[in-house]
């Protein structure tokens, strides 16, 4: 059961990243994984942080690169 917890929490701070639009937002977005990650590491579930972390810095990655296209894009048209 407190892994389906876990995978809710996680889930929501996914959103949270993927709807962010700012830099601002990605780093609240990266403290409310951390508070996460430090949360769930003092209980007694079995879960991989490192692959968890692994796979929330390649959705952040993902999330910055279009950021930073966006931007990109935004001044050529300058």
């Amino acid at each position: 059961m407190d892994k389906v917890f876990f995978k809710n929490e996680y889930d929501w701070v996914i959103n949270v990243l993927s709807s962010c639009k700012t830099l601002e937002q990605v780093q609240v977005s990266r403290n409310l994984f951390n508070r996460l990650i430090e949360k769930w590491k003092k209980t007694e579930i079995s879960i991989d942080f490192s692959k968890i972390e692994g796979s929330y810095i390649k959705i952040e990655s993902v999330i910055l690169s279009k950021m930073r296209k966006k931007v990109s894009s935004l001044r050529s048209y300058s």
